[in-house]
């Protein structure tokens, strides 16, 4: 519909000026074009002088695609009234956005904050606008510059941040993030440390100092006293509670239901506290339900009401689930009046702050506070999928099949140099629920070093037959350098498709080297990232060293093979120590 700038036949007369423009832009809020045209054109005889009317009058041909006309009436708008000429700029740049046209609201926007740096509001639609122009990087600095400035505008600004960053799985950056802005999400902060790389004194310092803050009135045992302090009564099963923040994590790591499966009913209690939001919708939640004596539904009640229930319940043993989770509740956790206490850590950080911690023989190191479980205290009983050999003609497929959220940049970089190296060579990268900002955000870092974006194969496997279908489609993994990885890593040995790993010498780094160590894989085991990429070009220079035929048997003479040998081996070690 072509704009009419003329006098309408419907005069001004009969409504006065005010009158009028409420009504016109009451037109235009309800998207009655026709309507607010004909009231704006009458009123910019009537009022020649008023920015409004041109400023409307852009906003609706930005609405249309008329371009040209847009552009003259927001300048005639910014000569009648120039100290609201960004304003305008950011009205229609805002407008132009919502019209699916990116590189006019850009263009807009850019023109407002540049005239007026402190116009806040703008930023957010800026950052989208560049975001659909192909510009992500650019846009995620520009929020994270004005994200540090108070502004009415600020927490619109970081939330919007802190959804991009996590989109992209940007570890780092996440973590700068949350120590800055979020004090609210330190949790989540705290999960991210591990897998960033940065100096183990540096993380250490920074897990005190969040536990801490989280646990508030918890008094840490003494690290120089072995003694857990609670004795089972004789004939008298004890009463154990499992936290659980994350039961996608539970679901793949198989632990939970093999615990309440088979702890012996006659010496065992069990409860459960449910932290997790999502539980309803988790099969693996109602499963649960129904084979533990008690439910404590901790979302959204508060600690008082969920430690006044684990006191009525008479619990001695509480098991936090899930360590470093981004959803826990540490608070809860360490104000639990209960007399034994227990983290599943698969890093041992949360030992610095004198958490007693489970892991396995192989991880630990005879720490006062390491509650061991054979090898490597994991469980492994993983169904019997099928095994399809790959072509033997093809050249090796390379496969980061963690979460792509347990790489960071520096693990993308060193991929992006080995593709490099490796020219024939292709890499499937498991973005499990991270979708296209995450695809976007590694393409770009391997496009920076000269590699195809053919080369690289994205999959999304977020469960445990997912994932062995993806090892079918790759020769050799790659373990994150930094952090202990997840189950897709003993998956992968399960599936007879060995990974190359870093010799972790920080703790929290040890896990995908010892699974290659206890398996008598010690060719894959790298010590520096040079020392990886070489072993990693051997391998695609000599397929055969690859073949791997006997690890699932391997596999099945580890401890953690068997779901009910688990169960009994963590009860009888729990009670030996409690009788300490």
């Amino acid at each position: 519909m072509p704009i009419n700038t003329g006098t309408s036949t419907n005069t001004v007369a009969a409504h006065p000026p005010a009158s009028a423009q409420t009504r016109a832009i009451a037109a235009f809020q309800s998207e009655d074009f026709d309507q607010a045209v004909a009231l704006f054109s009458d009123l910019l005889t009537a009022e020649p002088e008023n920015p409004l009317p041109h400023a409307y009058l852009a906003f609706i041909c930005a609405r249309q695609g008329l371009i040209e006309e847009a552009r003259a009436f927001i300048s005639e708008a910014a000569r009648l009234a120039p100290a609201q000429a960004d304003s305008f700029n950011a009205a229609l740049g805002e407008t132009f956005l919502k019209a699916g046209n990116p590189l006019l609201s850009e263009e807009f926007l850019f023109a407002a904050i540049q005239g007026k740096p402190d116009l806040f509001a703008a930023y957010p639609a800026l950052a989208k606008a560049m975001r659909q122009n192909g510009r992500m990087t650019e846009a995620i600095q520009l929020l994270q510059g004005a994200a540090t400035i108070p502004s009415a505008t600020q927490k619109t600004l970081q939330d919007l941040l802190l959804e991009w960053l996590s989109q992209q799985g940007d570890i780092e950056a996440l973590v700068e993030f949350c120590g800055k802005h979020q004090p609210a999400l330190q949790m989540l902060r705290l999960s991210l440390l591990p897998r960033t790389g940065y100096a183990p004194e540096r993380i250490r310092s920074a897990v005190r100092d969040i536990v801490s803050a989280a646990a508030m009135n918890y008094l840490p045992v003494s690290t120089d006293d072995r003694r857990l302090i609670v004795a089972p009564a004789p004939h008298k099963p004890l009463a154990i509670a499992f936290l659980v923040s994350d039961f996608r994590r539970e679901q793949l790591s198989l632990r939970l239901e093999a615990l309440l499966l088979h702890l012996p009913p006659e010496r065992y209690i069990t409860a459960m506290l449910y932290n997790d939001p999502e539980s309803g919708a988790h099969e693996l939640a109602q499963r649960c339900s129904l084979i533990n004596d008690h439910c404590i539904v901790s979302f959204p009640k508060s600690d008082a009401e969920i430690l006044q229930s684990v006191d009525e319940l008479g619990i001695q043993v509480l098991v936090d689930m899930d360590g470093l989770s981004a959803r826990n509740r540490f608070s809860l956790f360490a104000a639990a009046r209960v007399p034994c206490k227990l983290s599943w850590d698969d890093t041992a950080l949360l030992r610095e702050s004198g958490f007693t911690c489970i892991q396995g023989e192989a991880l630990s190191d005879d720490h006062p506070l390491t509650f061991a479980l054979p090898g490597m205290g994991e469980l492994h009983n993983f169904a019997d999928f099928a095994i399809t050999p790959r072509p033997a003609d093809e050249p090796p497929r390379f496969g980061c099949l963690c979460a792509a959220v347990h790489y960071n940049r520096d693990n993308w970089r060193l991929f992006a140099k080995l593709l490099a190296q490796t020219p024939a060579s292709r890499l499937v990268i498991n973005l499990a629920e991270l979708g296209e900002m995450a695809q976007a955000f590694i393409s770009e870092i391997f496009a920076k070093a000269q590699v195809a974006p053919e080369r690289l194969e994205f999959i999304r496997a977020i469960d445990l037959e997912s994932l062995a279908t993806a090892w079918n489609r790759v020769d050799v993994g790659l373990a994150p350098l930094e952090g202990p990885g997840d189950m897709a890593l003993p998956l992968g040995l399960w599936m007879e498709k060995p990974y190359l790993a870093l010799a972790g010498d920080a703790p929290w780094s040890r896990r995908p080297a010892a699974w290659l160590a206890t398996l008598g894989l010690d060719d894959f085991i790298a010590r520096t990232p040079d020392d990886l990429l070489t072993r990693a070009a051997h391998l695609f220079h000599a397929p055969n060293a690859l073949r791997r035929t006997d690890l699932r048997q391997k596999m099945r003479a580890l401890p953690g093979a068997s779901a009910q040998n688990f169960a009994l081996d963590f009860a009888t070690r729990l009670e030996k120590t409690l009788s300490l």
